[in-house]
This record gives structure tokens, C-alpha cells and sequence, in this order.
């Protein structure tokens, strides 16, 4: 028995104890299901769920990528969850710069604890670039280091794809022209799996990078080196990997399961960033077992490789309560220690059928609040970019402010205690 993983879940199960009957048929996984899941949708009613990849192949140059002496990048002796991952998380779904100020400062003036902001796609020049919109960002640095001026993090979401075409459908986002900057080179230098293949996702469509490839992995970390070195805390890392629609994967090292490609792209962003920055200092956020929209429900990161894990993308009603909770269970059980999900729920629509608009729910919201200030991680994100003085038709914003307020303070002062039962985990998970 797995004693703090054990205590971990009954309180998350004691938050939720007097929430009310949720309907019968929940949509949750059977067990036995073997697919994938999802987090940022586009705008949903339009997100690909093509059940192959595209099949044409981009031109390529001559790689003109000279690579530095050859990396040795030594995975972490263990996992290791900083202490500071534990305070309360914000992110929206849209966002920028003049935004995020006004986002962490509206939380810090009104007494409600915060410990790190993510800022979700969009971010980047592309998709995937690692370089900041100077239009959406500028300055950026200067907004890392002001951040942790307030003791607040920064995590940036990403995923292991570049793009030769991109595109935002949720409202408020970007427009590209062209490929991503970084597209060309790794076509000619033959960095994507499957010899180049194109790869529809919901930010566009792209080639997936190679991670068994030593010079692909070695560019990619070039990529990163300038955000970390900035200060960036971590990635969120989406699951693009799930759009690579193939039983098997062809790489640099031959023919892999799409699951060990999967897990692949999480254990290197771990590796990397921690040799980097530090296990102290660096994180990357990811899934555990997760279904959602199309795929089925699988297991993403490995345990030893997800210092934090989320389980999205729920809809925000009691349904997706449900669905938050069993997947928090069952990865729990499978042996990861760090669980939270989407504060509310993210999604505004139903994720059988985008077309459905999910009313938003003041109960149902503060219930989840409950749940998430009494599981290890807890983090406000969702489709409508809710604040808790923001909430739609809410009859005392006060009073949801004070709400939010207090489940908060409760949650940061068990800082300690979710700190100790993970690491009291992970020694457990070491030893056998």
C-alpha cells in the first residue's frame, strides 16, 4: 500500500464528499482502454479528428545545422517535485503580456495565494518556435523576472510540434505567415519522425520531432536553452503527440509504439530541463491517465517522468467532475503522486459532441475549488479565462472571492504537507 498516494486521494475524495448525485452516464474510461487525450482545443466544433495523418511529405534543402560538441544529457537519479510547484496555480487560455500583470496582480490584491502562471498558447512567433511574440510579449524576460519578483513562476505550454502551417481558432488568437521559423532546418536535416510526414493538429499541421534522434534532440534543446536560462520554471507539455495517428512510429532508431514515441517527448523535456535549471528551480506539467474528445484513455508521461501531472480536458459541469476524478484515481493508482486538474472545468463544450454549449455552473465552480485546494496540485484554467470576481452571472462576487480566497489560503498552508507525502512517494516508488 502506497500510504501517501493513499492519503493523497481521500482528501481530494473528502472535498468532494456533499457534491451532488452526478448523472449516471459520466463518459469516464473503462479501464482497459488503450488511446489518448487532449488539453487546448481550437475552437472545438472545428478541431481535426481525422483518423489518419497526412500523407504528403514537405521538399527538403541541405541541413545546414552544424551541432556543438555532443550533449550528455544524464536523466534525473529520481523525481523530484519542487516546493514551490505546491502554491496555487493560474493560467487562462488566452492571454498576453499587459494581461498576465493585470491577471497575478488582481489575485495578489485581493489575498488569494499564487505560486505560478502559465501562459498558454498563444505565445510563441509559431508553432513551435520557443521564441516570444514580441507583439503579445514583449519584453518578455522583464515579465519572467517581475514575475518572480511576486514569487510567481512562469510555465510556458508547448508541444513536440513544428509547424508548416499554423493557425489559433479561439477567438482573440494570432495569425501566422508561413512556416515557424525553425520548419525548414528540420526538414533538411530529417528531425520529424516518419522521414518528414505531415501531422494535423489543432494548432495547424507539422512534422513531430524525433526524439530518438541525438542531433534532433540536441537542436531542440538549443531552442529551449534561451527561455530557461530567462528563468522559465517549465513546460506545459499538450498532447500533440496524440495527432501522430499511427500504431507505430518509424524514427532515427527504427520502428517504435506510438506510446514509447509518446513517452519519449515527456522524458526528454524532464531530462533536459533539470540538467539545465535544476530540479529545484525546473518542472514540466503533464498527463497521466487522461481521455478526452476522440481518443481513447491511455497514460501519457511515465510516473518518473511527470513532477506534475493535470488531468483535463474536463467540461465544466458535474460530468466533468466526474470524469476529473476518476482519472485523478486511476493515475493514482498507477503511481503518480502529483495530481490535480482544471479548476471548474476547461471545457465550455461537451467533448462528445463540440457542437453542445456547457453552461457555466457557480456550484458546480466552487465545488471544484473545494476539490482542487484539497488535492497536491491545484491550478484555474478553462476555455472562458475565469477569474473569481469574473465568474458569468454570478450573483455575489464577493462572496466568490471570499470563497476562492479561502480555499486558497487552506491549500498553500498544506504546502508542506503535500511537499512531504510526495517526497515520502517518491522514496517509496525508489526503494521498490
Amino acid at each position: 500500500m502506497n500510504w501517501p498516494r493513499l492519503a493523497i486521494a481521500l482528501t481530494l475524495a473528502a472535498a468532494c464528499s456533499n457534491k451532488p448525485e452526478t448523472p449516471a452516464d459520466t463518459g469516464v474510461a473503462d479501464a482497459s482502454d488503450s488511446g489518448t487525450p487532449d488539453s487546448g482545443a481550437p475552437d472545438l466544433a472545428q478541431r481535426d479528428t481525422s483518423p489518419e495523418p497526412d500523407s504528403d511529405q514537405p521538399d527538403a534543402g541541405s541541413c545546414g545545422y552544424v551541432p556543438g560538441a555532443p550533449e550528455d544529457i544524464q536523466p534525473p537519479s529520481r523525481i523530484h517535485t519542487p516546493r514551490w510547484a505546491f502554491q496555487p496555480w493560474i493560467s487562462k487560455d488566452i492571454s498576453s503580456a499587459a494581461d498576465t500583470y493585470a491577471f497575478v496582480d488582481g489575485f495578489i490584491s485581493r489575498d488569494i495565494p499564487v505560486g505560478t502562471v502559465v501562459l498558454d498558447s498563444p505565445w510563441e512567433t509559431n508553432y513551435n518556435t520557443f521564441v516570444p511574440n514580441p507583439d503579445r510579449y514583449p519584453n518578455f524576460p522583464t515579465l519572467v523576472s517581475d514575475m518572480r519578483d511576486r514569487d510567481v513562476r512562469v510555465v510556458l505550454w508547448t508541444t513536440q510540434m513544428v509547424n508548416q502551417i499554423s493557425f489559433d481558432l479561439e477567438m482573440g488568437g494570432d495569425t501566422y505567415d508561413g512556416p515557424a521559423s525553425n520548419y525548414a532546418e528540420a526538414v533538411a536535416c530529417d528531425f520529424f519522425v516518419e522521414s518528414g510526414r505531415l501531422f494535423t493538429w489543432w494548432k495547424g499541421r507539422g512534422g513531430a520531432i524525433d526524439f530518438t534522434d541525438p542531433i534532433a534532440r540536441q537542436w531542440w534543446h538549443e531552442q529551449q536553452a534561451t527561455l530557461l536560462d530567462q528563468g522559465v520554471a517549465g513546460w506545459k507539455l499538450d498532447f500533440g503527440e496524440s495527432y501522430v495517428r499511427l500504431d507505430t512510429v518509424q524514427t532515427d532508431a527504427g520502428e517504435i509504439t506510438r506510446q514509447q514515441y509518446s513517452e519519449s517527448y515527456y522524458k526528454d523535456f524532464y531530462d533536459y530541463g533539470v540538467q539545465r535549471r535544476g530540479d529545484e528551480e525546473f518542472l514540466t506539467m503533464v498527463r497521466a491517465y487522461d481521455k478526452s474528445y476522440d481518443f481513447d484513455g491511455r497514460f501519457f508521461a511515465r510516473p518518473e517522468h511527470a513532477p506534475v501531472v493535470w488531468v483535463g480536458d474536463n467540461r465544466r459541469d458535474w460530468v466533468g467532475l466526474a470524469d476529473a476524478l476518476d482519472h485523478t484515481f486511476r493515475s493514482a493508482v498507477a503511481g503518480y503522486t502529483v495530481i490535480g486538474s482544471d479548476l471548474g472545468g476547461y471545457l465550455n463544450r461537451d467533448d462528445e459532441d463540440l457542437g453542445v454549449t456547457v453552461p457555466f455552473d457557480r456550484v458546480n465552480f466552487l465545488r471544484w475549488l473545494a476539490a482542487s485546494a484539497m488535492s497536491p496540485f491545484m491550478q484555474l484554467h478553462g476555455r472562458a479565462n475565469l477569474t473569481p470576481w469574473t465568474l458569468p452571472d454570478d450573483p455575489d462576487p464577493d462572496a466568490s472571492v471570499d470563497h476562492y480566497r479561502y480555499w486558497s489560503h487552506v491549500h498553500a498552508e498544506l504546502v508542506p504537507f503535500w511537499y512531504s507525502l510526495a517526497q515520502e512517494s517518491y522514496a517509496g516508488n525508489q526503494d521498490g
